[in-house]
């Protein structure tokens, strides 16, 4: 919900006629043009929230997961910012699949890694996807990073990432692949 650009989580204890309000968060999300994705743990004690602001002034995706066992006193239990917007995300098997995408830019900064290349910071200091694991696609021209991260549902601790670097004008992602489509012009001959 917003109230005055200030994301809140609201929890009701839900009980016919005689629902309550149990408790409320401030998200640690800031931007108008924010989307939030939220999911309920099984046990019904961590909620996990995935938004991010939309390019002002870098794309970043934020992935909160929240303590509400105690729904008068939710806590932060752990947090993770990546580079990108978030394009989608799922939760399988015990792992959120987090895909981002963002445009390297005009005069990126060569001397600053972050202005340029998908990373992610678990809290303590930036953090690569590996050169071995970002493909090329064979017929792409531009300048845009897909990302896509396996985080541990519990921890949020990043298990496996990779990147193309292409732009994609739609995606599927599953729990073993990622289906990307993308639009190329054919040349004359």
């Amino acid at each position: 919900l917003l109230s005055n650009r200030t994301y809140y989580l609201y929890l009701y204890e839900i009980n016919g006629e005689d629902t309550t309000f149990a408790g409320r968060y401030e998200l640690p999300f800031n931007d108008e043009d924010i989307d939030v994705e939220i999911y309920l743990s099984q046990d019904c004690k961590t909620i996990t929230a995935i938004g991010g602001n939309h390019g002002r002034p870098t794309y970043l995706t934020k992935v909160v997961s929240l303590d509400v066992s105690d729904p008068s006193a939710i806590t932060l239990k752990s947090e993770i910012i990546i580079k990108g917007e978030c394009v989608s995300s799922r939760l399988t098997n015990g792992n959120f699949l987090v895909t981002t995408s963002f445009k390297v830019g005009a005069n990126p900064d060569f001397d600053q890694n972050v202005d340029y290349l998908p990373c992610y910071d678990e809290g303590d200091g930036v953090k690569f996807i590996s050169p071995k694991d970002i493909v090329i696609s064979e017929n792409g021209s531009d300048t845009t990073f897909v990302s896509h991260y396996v985080l541990d549902e519990v921890s949020l601790e990043v298990k496996d990432s990779a990147a193309v670097l292409s732009a994609s004008d739609g995606m599927y992602v599953s729990e073993k692949n990622i289906y990307s489509v993308e639009n190329f012009k054919k040349k004359d001959k």
